[in-house]
């Protein structure tokens, strides 16, 4: 979706002690170019942290082949990717954020890892020693708490003090959760064959529901929209409407106008909704108020292969991309394409997962074991 960044600043560097004259600004030479992303691919295949910044933070000319290329080039990011056995991470399979911190699931090493969402310090890691996790594949935030779905179990921790709350397991209805979203006292999962409604005071069971005449064959990806909870059935190729306080059925959207087709992932906004298709690489926009079709976004520009998670802000959703290793950025209010990020500089490889805050993306590459986190850069 963009180019790289090759000559950042960091925030902590000490200023010259005194004042000096602009010096006149020369362009990077091809040669301190190469040299200076063979450095970063050097780091990159070591594992740690990379950084690429543009030669001197300014908005480079726009030209084919570039990532991101347009008439009217959008801002830089600056590219840090956390990797390695030292950082912890080996199979990450979900991020979510929540009270100002980044919180990703590891299938591969059965670990929770939290991250500062403004400073970048961290990692801590939570493991399965003591949280009873196992494959954790999604993970929600609550009001001061996280919960983490694994195979036939919940738990929800502190997001405080880290600490255990409560550990749901054993019961006949929990098998193998695949989307976790709340709403009030409600906890919502979805495990590929029926949709648990959970009271996430007690943690008792308040309903199942499943049924694939109401569009719950196989219930995936969940979203809240307009007090309504969304659910995705890829096996039925619909998005089925749920009031998110009563557990009341509302509606079954299918049909060859919505677009679906093996719908994988959503993002939802107030009044609006984003269901990915992973089969034809679209992505269908829907009014929550209304149920009604907004627009399906696809075409070979936008380069939508099997998208395997969406994320909003800043007025833009971003499209991780499974099946090409990309990220497409699209205005949320028009369904333009703004750009997209591709190519070894991002270190993207099957991403899994990508999550927004204060204008930093963070993205979980399943195939690589590490997070790509994409920085703002004025131009």
């Amino acid at each position: 979706m963009q180019a790289a960044n090759i000559g950042y600043l960091p925030r902590h560097a000490a200023p010259s002690p005194l004042p000096r004259p602009p010096l006149p600004r020369r362009p990077a030479s091809r040669r301190s170019l190469a040299v200076r992303i063979a450095i970063v691919a050097c780091a990159a295949a070591l594992g740690g942290v990379t950084w690429l910044v543009l030669p001197d933070g300014r908005r480079p000319a726009c030209t084919a082949g570039m990532a991101g290329c347009q008439s009217r080039p959008a801002s830089l990011f600056g590219v840090r990717i956390d990797s390695g056995p030292k950082f912890g991470l080996l199979k990450p399979t979900a991020i979510t954020i929540g009270h100002g911190r980044v919180w990703i699931a590891d299938a591969g090493r059965n670990s929770v890892m939290e991250l500062g969402a403004r400073s970048g310090d961290g990692p801590r890691v939570w493991s399965a020693r003591h949280y009873h996790f196992s494959a954790p594949m999604a993970i929600t935030p609550g009001r001061n708490s996280l919960w983490i779905a694994s195979p036939h179990s919940i738990t929800e921790m502190s997001s405080v003090n880290g600490r255990i709350i409560r550990l749901i397991s054993g019961a006949r209805w929990l098998g193998n959760p695949s989307s976790l979203v709340l709403f009030g006292r409600r906890l919502w999962i979805a495990d590929g064959h029926s949709l648990a409604e959970v009271n996430t005071v007690t943690g008792r069971l308040i309903a199942v529901l499943r049924g694939p005449e109401r569009g719950l064959a196989a219930p995936g990806a969940l979203a809240i929209s307009h007090h309504r909870l969304w659910v995705a059935d890829p096996a039925g190729d619909s998005v089925t409407e749920i009031d998110a306080v009563t557990g009341a059925w509302i509606a079954t959207l299918r049909g060859r106008k919505y677009g679906f087709d093996d719908p994988d992932c959503e993002a939802a906004s107030r009044e609006r909704l984003w269901v990915a298709s992973k089969a034809s690489g679209s992505i269908s926009e829907i009014d929550s108020r209304t149920g009604r079709l907004v627009r399906v976004i696809a075409g070979a520009g936008f380069g939508f292969a099997a998208p395997s998670a969406l994320s909003l802000g800043d007025g833009k959703l971003w499209v991780a991309n499974a099946g090409n290793s990309s990220v497409t950025e699209i205005s949320a209010a028009t369904g333009r394409l703004a750009r997209r990020l591709a190519g070894s500089r991002y270190g993207f490889a099957g991403p899994a997962g990508i999550a927004v805050y204060r204008g930093r993306i963070w993205v979980i590459n399943g195939g690589a074991g590490s997070v790509t986190e994409l920085i703002p850069v004025s131009g």
